[in-house]
């Protein structure tokens, strides 16, 4: 899940472009230029998009397609804007504590089992904003882009000691009252983890690997986590707060009203194609951070 090559740094290289703009254009440049651009990849997401997307991929001929190009370097930097007009939400770590300690009681859950690490960066585009790592887990290659940024070197000390938890200090576009919902989401996967244990885990990424992302919130560990934030997200937010939050799209499945499924690791194994393991197998470990609360670190990207 890395963030996609500056785009409209691309056109200006190879292109060079120079132009006289309108009005508008200029107030645009002015108002926009100076924040971050998205991808060619990311803006061609868009239908809309595409096609201008790939006239800037070919090669331009001189009489006229400056202009288009100019416009889809604003087009770039439009799509970026608008995801910054949105408050960025910087995570207090005072508040990180305290949002993890009621998330935790709520979930059952010992809050001194866990080690955060809130990486001192804006969250990069179309970046997990928050990543669990189970105690018998490991920093990999293929890891979320937010744990290989805390990278292997912190995180493998506390491995088979703690609950960890990684997350972007600075998250543009994340409505504030989002953090308690999506902490409660991650803490699910750590509850499933005490009661399911690493086989059953190790089981569940095989099947995440196996569907991509186009079939990630159909998966039954994600559908059980969504269902626990929602209900977290209804007994503690305002209806105003609940609001905002479906106003965010990238929220969606997170809000989506998807009970889980009964019994979530044969659900798993059915879709995974694997033997039944016999229900649940709780996790038998010894947390061993300092206790009295959760760690808290902050600390700077390693990647």
């Amino acid at each position: 899940m890395n963030a996609g090559s500056d785009g409209s740094k691309v056109i200006r290289e190879r292109y060079a472009v120079t132009v006289k703009t309108s009005a508008f254009a200029a107030r645009f440049e002015e108002k926009y230029l100076h924040l971050p651009a998205v991808s060619l990849t990311e803006a061609a997401r868009s239908p809309t998009n595409a096609a201008l997307v790939r006239l800037v991929a070919a090669k331009p001929i001189r009489n006229g397609t400056a202009r288009i190009l100019l416009i889809a370097n604003l087009l770039c930097r439009y799509t970026a804007a608008a995801r910054h007009r949105i408050p960025a939400v910087t995570v207090d770590p005072d508040r990180l504590r305290t949002e993890l300690e009621r998330a935790c009681e709520d979930a059952g859950l010992d809050p001194s089992a866990w080690v955060v690490w809130s990486v001192a960066s804006v969250r990069p585009a179309g970046a997990t904003p928050f990543a669990y790592l189970p105690p018998a887990g490991e920093v990999r290659s293929a890891t979320v882009l937010v744990f290989r940024a805390v990278g292997a070197e912190r995180a493998e000390p506390r491995r088979n000691l703690a609950h960890r938890l990684a997350l972007w200090r600075v998250m543009p576009g994340m409505p504030d009252a989002a953090l308690g919902p999506m902490l409660r989401h991650e803490l699910e996967h750590a509850r499933r983890w005490e009661r399911s244990g690493t086989a059953f885990y190790e089981a569940d990424e095989r099947l995440r690997a196996r569907v991509g992302r186009a079939g990630y919130a159909r998966l039954p560990t994600e559908r059980e986590a969504n269902a626990a934030a929602l209900a977290y997200a209804r007994r503690t937010l305002t209806e105003p707060q609940l609001a905002e939050l479906r106003a965010c799209g990238e929220l969606a499945d997170l809000l989506a009203d998807d009970p889980a499924p009964a019994d979530v690791v044969e659900a798993t194994l059915t879709l995974l194609g694997e033997p039944d393991m016999s229900g649940d197998s709780p996790q038998t470990w010894r947390a061993g951070t300092a206790g009295g609360g959760p760690v808290i670190e902050l600390v700077a990207a390693a990647v």
